[in-house]
Protein backbone atom coordinates (compact mmCIF):
# COMPACT_ATOMS: atom_id res chain seq x y z
CA UNK A 1 0.00 0.00 0.00
CA UNK A 2 2.61 2.17 1.03
CA UNK A 3 6.15 2.27 1.53
CA UNK A 4 7.62 4.02 4.43
CA UNK A 5 6.79 7.05 2.61
CA UNK A 6 8.16 5.62 -0.44
CA UNK A 7 6.18 2.34 -0.60
CA UNK A 8 2.64 1.47 1.23
CA UNK A 9 -1.41 1.09 1.60
CA UNK A 10 -4.54 0.96 4.04
CA UNK A 11 -7.99 -0.17 5.05
CA UNK A 12 -11.92 0.90 6.89
CA UNK A 13 -14.10 14.46 -21.92
CA UNK A 14 -10.80 14.67 -20.61
CA UNK A 15 -8.76 17.70 -21.41
CA UNK A 16 -5.02 17.13 -21.63
CA UNK A 17 -2.03 19.41 -21.47
CA UNK A 18 1.36 18.25 -22.61
CA UNK A 19 4.03 19.94 -20.60
CA UNK A 20 7.76 20.01 -20.92
CA UNK A 21 9.71 16.78 -20.52
CA UNK A 22 11.05 16.11 -17.06
CA UNK A 23 14.80 16.30 -16.86
CA UNK A 24 15.94 12.71 -16.95
CA UNK A 25 18.55 11.58 -14.48
CA UNK A 26 21.36 9.28 -15.61
CA UNK A 27 20.16 5.85 -16.67
CA UNK A 28 16.51 6.84 -17.07
CA UNK A 29 14.40 7.56 -20.11
CA UNK A 30 13.01 10.99 -20.91
CA UNK A 31 9.47 11.16 -19.66
CA UNK A 32 6.73 13.58 -20.68
CA UNK A 33 4.38 14.88 -18.05
CA UNK A 34 0.72 14.82 -19.05
CA UNK A 35 -1.66 17.11 -17.16
CA UNK A 36 -5.30 16.04 -16.75
CA UNK A 37 -7.94 18.73 -16.27
CA UNK A 38 -10.00 18.14 -13.13
CA UNK A 39 -7.76 15.41 -11.72
CA UNK A 40 -6.57 16.08 -8.15
CA UNK A 41 -4.22 14.86 -5.45
CA UNK A 42 -5.36 14.36 -1.86
CA UNK A 43 -5.33 18.03 -0.83
CA UNK A 44 -6.70 19.41 -4.09
CA UNK A 45 -3.44 19.96 -5.98
CA UNK A 46 -3.43 19.15 -9.72
CA UNK A 47 -2.72 15.56 -10.75
CA UNK A 48 -0.86 14.36 -13.82
CA UNK A 49 1.00 11.31 -15.06
CA UNK A 50 4.18 10.54 -17.01
CA UNK A 51 4.53 8.93 -20.41
CA UNK A 52 7.46 7.27 -22.20
CA UNK A 53 7.18 6.50 -25.91
CA UNK A 54 8.32 3.10 -27.16
CA UNK A 55 6.76 0.39 -29.30
CA UNK A 56 3.15 0.90 -30.33
CA UNK A 57 2.59 -2.84 -29.89
CA UNK A 58 3.91 -3.23 -26.34
CA UNK A 59 2.49 -1.30 -23.42
CA UNK A 60 3.60 -1.07 -19.78
CA UNK A 61 1.09 0.37 -17.31
CA UNK A 62 2.92 1.14 -14.07
CA UNK A 63 1.04 2.22 -10.93
CA UNK A 64 3.25 4.09 -8.46
CA UNK A 65 3.58 3.40 -4.74
CA UNK A 66 2.32 6.05 -2.34
CA UNK A 67 0.62 4.56 0.69
CA UNK A 68 -2.86 5.02 2.02
CA UNK A 69 -4.80 6.78 4.75
CA UNK A 70 -8.14 6.13 6.41
CA UNK A 71 -8.44 8.42 9.48
CA UNK A 72 -7.57 11.93 10.66
CA UNK A 73 -4.28 10.74 12.14
CA UNK A 74 -3.18 8.77 9.07
CA UNK A 75 -4.34 11.48 6.63
CA UNK A 76 -3.08 14.60 8.42
CA UNK A 77 -0.37 16.77 6.89
CA UNK A 78 3.04 15.26 7.49
CA UNK A 79 1.64 11.74 7.86
CA UNK A 80 4.13 9.00 7.01
CA UNK A 81 1.31 6.71 5.96
CA UNK A 82 0.83 8.17 2.51
CA UNK A 83 2.22 10.48 -0.16
CA UNK A 84 0.01 13.53 -0.84
CA UNK A 85 1.87 15.13 -3.77
CA UNK A 86 3.10 14.14 -7.22
CA UNK A 87 6.50 12.48 -7.70
CA UNK A 88 7.87 11.92 -11.17
CA UNK A 89 9.88 8.83 -12.19
CA UNK A 90 12.93 11.09 -12.48
CA UNK A 91 12.60 12.61 -9.00
CA UNK A 92 16.09 12.50 -7.42
CA UNK A 93 14.57 11.26 -4.16
CA UNK A 94 13.28 8.12 -5.88
CA UNK A 95 15.71 5.34 -6.74
CA UNK A 96 13.56 4.32 -9.73
CA UNK A 97 15.40 1.84 -11.92
CA UNK A 98 14.72 -1.80 -12.64
CA UNK A 99 11.93 -2.10 -15.20
CA UNK A 100 11.66 1.72 -15.35
CA UNK A 101 15.20 2.16 -16.66
CA UNK A 102 14.68 1.81 -20.42
CA UNK A 103 18.38 2.32 -21.14
CA UNK A 104 19.32 -0.94 -19.39
CA UNK A 105 19.82 -3.74 -21.92
CA UNK A 106 18.76 -6.27 -19.28
CA UNK A 107 15.31 -4.71 -18.94
CA UNK A 108 12.61 -7.01 -20.39
CA UNK A 109 10.48 -3.90 -21.05
CA UNK A 110 13.13 -1.64 -22.58
CA UNK A 111 11.23 -1.27 -25.87
CA UNK A 112 7.78 -0.82 -24.33
CA UNK A 113 5.69 2.34 -24.32
CA UNK A 114 5.05 3.15 -20.67
CA UNK A 115 2.52 5.12 -18.65
CA UNK A 116 3.64 5.94 -15.10
CA UNK A 117 0.58 6.61 -12.92
CA UNK A 118 1.44 8.43 -9.66
CA UNK A 119 -0.20 7.85 -6.29
CA UNK A 120 -1.02 10.98 -4.27
CA UNK A 121 -4.56 10.36 -3.00
CA UNK A 122 -4.15 7.92 -0.10
CA UNK A 123 -6.41 5.21 -1.52
CA UNK A 124 -4.12 2.75 -3.37
CA UNK A 125 -5.54 3.93 -6.74
CA UNK A 126 -9.02 2.75 -5.72
CA UNK A 127 -10.90 5.78 -4.34
CA UNK A 128 -13.57 8.04 -5.76
CA UNK A 129 -14.72 10.26 -2.91
CA UNK A 130 -14.06 13.42 -0.89
CA UNK A 131 -13.81 12.13 2.68
CA UNK A 132 -14.00 14.25 5.82
CA UNK A 133 -12.03 13.02 8.82
CA UNK A 134 -12.34 14.31 12.39
CA UNK A 135 -9.65 14.33 15.10
CA UNK A 136 -10.30 13.57 18.76
CA UNK A 137 -10.21 17.32 19.51
CA UNK A 138 -12.78 18.14 16.82
CA UNK A 139 -10.44 19.30 14.06
CA UNK A 140 -11.44 18.16 10.58
CA UNK A 141 -9.80 17.72 7.22
CA UNK A 142 -10.98 16.82 3.74
CA UNK A 143 -9.12 14.35 1.54
CA UNK A 144 -9.72 13.89 -2.17
CA UNK A 145 -9.57 10.12 -2.49
CA UNK A 146 -9.60 10.37 -6.29
CA UNK A 147 -7.06 7.66 -7.12
CA UNK A 148 -9.37 5.61 -9.31
CA UNK A 149 -10.84 8.62 -11.09
CA UNK A 150 -7.36 10.02 -11.78
CA UNK A 151 -5.94 6.79 -13.18
CA UNK A 152 -9.02 6.17 -15.29
CA UNK A 153 -8.58 9.58 -16.95
CA UNK A 154 -4.94 8.78 -17.61
CA UNK A 155 -5.84 5.44 -19.17
CA UNK A 156 -8.38 7.09 -21.45
CA UNK A 157 -5.53 9.24 -22.75
CA UNK A 158 -3.49 6.10 -23.39
CA UNK A 159 -6.38 4.20 -24.98
CA UNK A 160 -6.97 6.93 -27.55
CA UNK A 161 -3.36 6.88 -28.68
CA UNK A 162 -2.62 3.16 -28.42
CA UNK A 163 -5.63 1.39 -29.85
CA UNK A 164 -4.38 -2.13 -30.46
CA UNK A 165 -1.24 -3.17 -28.56
CA UNK A 166 -0.36 -6.84 -28.81
CA UNK A 167 1.08 -7.12 -25.31
CA UNK A 168 0.16 -5.23 -22.14
CA UNK A 169 1.92 -5.61 -18.79
CA UNK A 170 -0.04 -4.14 -15.86
CA UNK A 171 2.01 -3.68 -12.71
CA UNK A 172 3.05 -1.42 -9.84
CA UNK A 173 4.68 -1.61 -6.44
CA UNK A 174 3.14 -1.13 -2.98
CA UNK A 175 -0.02 0.96 -3.43
CA UNK A 176 0.55 0.37 -7.13
CA UNK A 177 0.34 -3.38 -6.57
CA UNK A 178 -3.29 -2.91 -5.55
CA UNK A 179 -3.77 -0.42 -8.39
CA UNK A 180 -2.60 -3.05 -10.86
CA UNK A 181 -5.29 -5.55 -9.87
CA UNK A 182 -7.94 -2.85 -9.49
CA UNK A 183 -7.40 -1.76 -13.09
CA UNK A 184 -6.48 -5.10 -14.66
CA UNK A 185 -10.11 -6.05 -15.40
CA UNK A 186 -10.76 -2.61 -16.94
CA UNK A 187 -7.69 -2.93 -19.16
CA UNK A 188 -8.70 -6.47 -20.12
CA UNK A 189 -12.19 -5.37 -21.03
CA UNK A 190 -10.81 -2.56 -23.19
CA UNK A 191 -7.98 -4.44 -24.94
CA UNK A 192 -9.92 -7.62 -25.65
CA UNK A 193 -7.48 -8.99 -28.22
CA UNK A 194 -4.22 -8.20 -26.47
CA UNK A 195 -2.11 -10.61 -24.44
CA UNK A 196 -2.37 -9.08 -20.95
CA UNK A 197 -0.35 -10.04 -17.89
CA UNK A 198 -0.79 -8.49 -14.44
CA UNK A 199 1.83 -8.60 -11.66
CA UNK A 200 1.54 -6.79 -8.34
CA UNK A 201 4.71 -5.97 -6.42
CA UNK A 202 4.81 -5.93 -2.61
CA UNK A 203 1.30 -5.25 -1.44
CA UNK A 204 -0.87 -8.27 -0.89
CA UNK A 205 -3.37 -6.04 0.98
CA UNK A 206 -3.49 -8.58 3.80
CA UNK A 207 -4.76 -7.73 7.28
CA UNK A 208 -5.88 -9.56 10.40
CA UNK A 209 -9.51 -8.91 9.50
CA UNK A 210 -11.54 -8.08 6.39
CA UNK A 211 -11.20 -4.45 5.29
CA UNK A 212 -13.75 -1.77 4.53
CA UNK A 213 -13.11 -0.22 1.12
CA UNK A 214 -16.47 1.57 1.11
CA UNK A 215 -16.36 4.05 3.98
CA UNK A 216 -13.97 6.89 3.18
CA UNK A 217 -12.63 5.75 -0.17
CA UNK A 218 -15.93 4.58 -1.74
CA UNK A 219 -13.93 2.06 -3.71
CA UNK A 220 -17.12 0.01 -3.91
CA UNK A 221 -18.15 2.34 -6.74
CA UNK A 222 -15.22 1.07 -8.78
CA UNK A 223 -15.64 -2.69 -8.54
CA UNK A 224 -15.91 -4.35 -11.99
CA UNK A 225 -19.63 -5.03 -11.75
CA UNK A 226 -19.79 -6.69 -15.17
CA UNK A 227 -18.18 -9.71 -13.46
CA UNK A 228 -21.20 -11.58 -12.01
CA UNK A 229 -19.53 -12.86 -8.81
CA UNK A 230 -18.28 -9.35 -8.04
CA UNK A 231 -21.85 -8.25 -7.35
CA UNK A 232 -22.01 -10.52 -4.30
CA UNK A 233 -18.74 -9.24 -2.78
CA UNK A 234 -19.32 -7.25 0.41
CA UNK A 235 -17.13 -4.11 0.09
CA UNK A 236 -17.21 -3.61 3.86
CA UNK A 237 -15.82 -7.08 4.62
CA UNK A 238 -13.86 -8.21 1.59
CA UNK A 239 -10.43 -9.79 1.43
CA UNK A 240 -7.96 -9.37 -1.39
CA UNK A 241 -7.88 -13.15 -1.84
CA UNK A 242 -11.61 -13.01 -2.64
CA UNK A 243 -11.13 -10.14 -5.08
CA UNK A 244 -8.21 -11.78 -6.92
CA UNK A 245 -10.05 -15.09 -7.13
CA UNK A 246 -13.15 -13.53 -8.64
CA UNK A 247 -11.28 -11.45 -11.23
CA UNK A 248 -8.88 -14.24 -12.21
CA UNK A 249 -11.75 -16.71 -12.37
CA UNK A 250 -13.61 -14.50 -14.82
CA UNK A 251 -10.56 -13.80 -17.02
CA UNK A 252 -9.30 -17.39 -17.16
CA UNK A 253 -7.29 -16.79 -20.31
CA UNK A 254 -5.26 -13.97 -18.72
CA UNK A 255 -2.45 -14.13 -16.16
CA UNK A 256 -2.46 -12.71 -12.62
CA UNK A 257 0.40 -12.68 -10.14
CA UNK A 258 2.10 -11.19 -7.10
CA UNK A 259 5.66 -10.68 -5.90
CA UNK A 260 6.21 -10.31 -2.15
CA UNK A 261 8.97 -10.46 0.42
CA UNK A 262 8.00 -12.99 3.08
CA UNK A 263 8.48 -10.60 6.02
CA UNK A 264 7.94 -7.25 4.24
CA UNK A 265 8.52 -4.56 6.90
CA UNK A 266 6.29 -1.98 5.23
CA UNK A 267 3.35 -4.33 4.80
CA UNK A 268 3.89 -5.41 8.41
CA UNK A 269 3.70 -1.79 9.54
CA UNK A 270 0.26 -1.38 8.01
CA UNK A 271 -0.83 -4.75 9.32
CA UNK A 272 -0.03 -3.48 12.81
CA UNK A 273 -1.57 -0.04 12.17
CA UNK A 274 -5.01 -1.61 11.69
CA UNK A 275 -4.78 -3.74 14.83
CA UNK A 276 -2.86 -6.87 13.88
CA UNK A 277 0.28 -8.30 15.47
CA UNK A 278 3.46 -7.89 13.47
CA UNK A 279 4.63 -11.44 14.04
CA UNK A 280 1.43 -12.72 12.42
CA UNK A 281 1.98 -11.03 9.06
CA UNK A 282 4.11 -13.73 7.35
CA UNK A 283 1.50 -16.42 8.05
CA UNK A 284 -1.31 -14.12 6.93
CA UNK A 285 0.53 -13.44 3.66
CA UNK A 286 1.05 -17.15 3.03
CA UNK A 287 -2.59 -17.87 3.80
CA UNK A 288 -3.80 -15.22 1.36
CA UNK A 289 -1.57 -16.43 -1.47
CA UNK A 290 -2.50 -20.06 -0.87
CA UNK A 291 -6.21 -19.15 -0.97
CA UNK A 292 -5.82 -17.46 -4.36
CA UNK A 293 -3.80 -20.39 -5.70
CA UNK A 294 -6.55 -22.82 -4.67
CA UNK A 295 -9.24 -20.82 -6.45
CA UNK A 296 -7.42 -19.49 -9.53
CA UNK A 297 -5.35 -21.74 -11.78
CA UNK A 298 -4.06 -18.69 -13.68
CA UNK A 299 -2.47 -17.08 -10.59
CA UNK A 300 1.28 -17.20 -9.92
CA UNK A 301 3.36 -15.92 -7.01
CA UNK A 302 7.03 -15.26 -6.40
CA UNK A 303 7.93 -14.98 -2.69
CA UNK A 304 11.44 -13.92 -1.71
CA UNK A 305 12.96 -14.16 1.79
CA UNK A 306 13.59 -11.03 3.80
CA UNK A 307 11.80 -7.89 4.96
CA UNK A 308 12.44 -5.57 2.00
CA UNK A 309 9.66 -3.77 0.12
CA UNK A 310 9.23 -3.48 -3.65
CA UNK A 311 11.58 -4.85 -6.28
CA UNK A 312 10.43 -4.06 -9.84
CA UNK A 313 11.54 -0.38 -9.89
CA UNK A 314 14.82 -1.05 -8.08
CA UNK A 315 18.28 -2.39 -9.00
CA UNK A 316 17.52 -5.43 -6.83
CA UNK A 317 15.19 -6.60 -9.63
CA UNK A 318 18.31 -7.87 -11.42
CA UNK A 319 19.82 -9.54 -8.36
CA UNK A 320 16.82 -11.35 -6.84
CA UNK A 321 16.94 -15.14 -7.05
CA UNK A 322 14.91 -17.76 -5.18
CA UNK A 323 15.28 -21.53 -5.50
CA UNK A 324 17.76 -20.97 -8.30
CA UNK A 325 15.25 -18.93 -10.34
CA UNK A 326 16.21 -15.39 -11.33
CA UNK A 327 13.37 -12.92 -10.82
CA UNK A 328 14.33 -11.02 -13.98
CA UNK A 329 14.17 -14.20 -16.07
CA UNK A 330 10.91 -15.25 -14.38
CA UNK A 331 9.28 -11.88 -15.07
CA UNK A 332 10.53 -11.82 -18.67
CA UNK A 333 9.02 -15.24 -19.35
CA UNK A 334 5.82 -14.42 -17.49
CA UNK A 335 5.32 -11.09 -19.32
CA UNK A 336 5.79 -12.79 -22.68
CA UNK A 337 2.84 -15.07 -21.97
CA UNK A 338 4.90 -18.24 -21.52
CA UNK A 339 4.11 -20.57 -18.59
CA UNK A 340 5.95 -20.08 -15.31
CA UNK A 341 5.69 -21.88 -11.98
CA UNK A 342 5.22 -20.15 -8.68
CA UNK A 343 8.40 -19.60 -6.68
CA UNK A 344 9.08 -19.58 -2.93
CA UNK A 345 6.89 -20.29 0.07
CA UNK A 346 3.15 -20.06 -0.58
CA UNK A 347 3.80 -21.19 -4.16
CA UNK A 348 0.59 -23.14 -4.32
CA UNK A 349 0.95 -24.23 -7.93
Amino acid sequence: MLHTVRRFAPITLLSCLLVAPGSASPGTATWLRIGLAGAKCARGDPYGFWFHRGSSRRLLLYFQDGGGCWSYETCRRGSSFFQDSLRSPTDPSLPEGGILDFSDARNPFRDYTAAYLPSCTGDVHWGNNVAHYTAADGRTLAIHHFGFANARRALRWVYRRYRSPRRVFVTGCSAGSVGSVVFAPYVMRHYRRASIVKLGDSLAFVFHRPVDIETGWRADRNLPRWIPRMRSLDPERMTMAQYYSIVAGFYRGRSFGQFNYARDAVQTRYYVAVGGKGEDFPAALRSSLEAIHRRAANFRSYVAPGDSHCVLPLPSFYRARVDGVSLRAWVQRYASGRPVRSIGKAAGS
